[in-house]
């Protein structure tokens, strides 16, 4: 795939066609690929909540949650310690 979000855009087009089961699947390809960047921001832009009662689309954003967790605990611990500099508020608490 040559953009990024293609995934999201076709995970889109299957689930708002009622394709379910092909959706959930192109959606864990991607993530089991290392997607997960703006799966969370396009939930509902993209009209992926029609899938939020499935139990497979519920473990993916546990597993994307989860990922960026971890991402932002190795954030904190890289200030704490020094090996980087401390992250502007606006990228830490963007709201």
């Amino acid at each position: 795939m040559t953009y990024h979000d293609s995934a999201i855009h076709d995970t889109s087009v299957y689930a708002l066609s009622g394709q379910d089961k092909i959706a959930i699947t192109t959606l864990e390809q991607w993530v089991n690929r290392g997607g997960a960047t703006s799966l969370l921001q396009q939930h509902i832009r993209h009209g992926l909540d029609v899938l939020q009662d499935e139990p497979r689309y519920q473990s993916i954003l546990y597993t994307v949650n989860k990922r960026l967790s971890e991402q932002k605990a190795n954030l904190s611990r890289w200030e704490a310690s020094g090996e980087m500099p401390p992250l502007p508020r606006e990228v830490t608490d963007p709201r």
